[in-house]
């Protein structure tokens, strides 16, 4: 596993609530720290949100 992907296995652990105890705060110091880091969270962010647009307009025309 390369970098990038642990760094993507990171954040979306994050964003799903299952980094707790040390690891959590780990990471939200390193967020603190690390711009590039937080540019990664956001872009990750904004992903999703993305991809839950589409299904619930998905699932708005598919009721219609």
């Amino acid at each position: 596993m390369n970098i990038d992907q642990k760094i993507y296995d990171l954040i979306n652990s994050y964003l799903s609530g299952e980094l707790q105890g040390r690891k959590l705060d780990a990471f939200k110091a390193e967020l603190k720290a690390n711009k590039n880091l937080r540019e990664k969270l956001e872009l990750q962010k904004a992903i999703i949100a993305g991809i839950e647009d589409v299904r619930l307009n998905e699932l708005k025309n598919f009721i219609k």
